[in-house]
């Protein structure tokens, strides 16, 4: 494969990457808010009596747990988009798409990184609120699920921005040396 093919298969997969993002983003923001309506109605479904009575006020536990895995992925497509924006604004033959790249990755948006973390804690605390105002909020499990999903949600956002801030510096070293941070 030419570098010409290979940078055009790069641009198809980084249009691919943004789909899924974007897709990811919307399932999670499906999930969540079915979650949440289900939780917050707070009955019993007896229906199901292979295993007895199911209170759906525990689903608002499960709310920002399903929001923060689909936060791994959003994360993950978009850390995608940005290793290949950077790639490409290194090599590609295209002054212009390099120039853009280039300009993109100086000015990116200051507020979209932010709407992953505040919306899944937006969500646990409304999740929160509906299970201490319905009385289920059962002492060290609540507190534990509290805690534990603010914790992992805030530091994959810091993990994330990390990774995020070292991506065009990573593809010119490794253009310049040939060498990966992994390979030392």
């Amino acid at each position: 494969m030419d570098k010409t093919d290979f940078l055009k298969h790069l641009r198809s997969e980084k249009l691919k990457a943004q789909e899924a993002r974007t897709t990811y983003t919307l399932k999670k923001l499906t999930y969540a808010t079915t979650l949440l309506g289900l939780g917050s109605l707070n009955i019993d479904v007896e229906q199901i009596t292979a295993i007895g009575p199911i209170n759906l006020g525990y689903l608002l536990y499960l709310a920002p747990l399903v929001a923060l895995a689909f936060d791994l992925y959003v994360l993950a497509e978009d850390y995608s988009v940005k290793r290949f924006g950077a790639f490409l604004g290194e090599n590609s033959s295209d002054v212009l798409e390099r120039g853009w790249e280039d300009w993109v990755s100086q000015n990116r948006d200051p507020f979209a990184p932010f709407a992953m973390p505040v919306l899944t804690t937006l969500l646990l605390i409304g999740a929160a609120i509906i299970v201490w105002i319905g009385g289920s909020a059962e002492g060290p499990i609540f507190w534990g699920w509290l805690i534990f999903t603010a914790l992992v949600t805030w530091t994959l956002y810091v993990v994330y921005w990390r990774l995020r801030r070292r991506v065009r510096q990573n593809v010119k070293s490794i253009i310049e040396t040939g060498v990966t941070d992994a390979d030392g």
